[in-house]
């Protein structure tokens, strides 16, 4: 059986019909939150393709990770 993840970034929202003007880079060369955003679906995402497409285990994405800025439940597999 395939499994599914729920990958939740705490502190993201998603209140508006496009996420773009949040997601954008910050002009400054410090970091901002949308930077930080970007960075852990990137992360998340990649893991995932990697894991997924090139059968790659990937420690993100393991059952019921916590972390202080993410959360990941795994289902299907089991």
């Amino acid at each position: 059986m395939r499994e599914s993840y729920w990958v939740v970034i705490h502190g993201a929202a998603h209140d508006h019909f496009t996420d773009g003007p949040l997601l954008q880079p910050g002009l400054l060369p410090l970091p901002n939150q949308a930077d930080e955003f970007m960075y852990l679906i990137q992360t998340y995402t990649l893991a995932f393709l990697d894991q997924t497409l090139k059968g790659q285990t990937s420690d993100l994405l393991v059952r019921s990770a916590q972390l202080e800025d993410v959360s990941v439940e795994v289902y299907g597999s089991d």
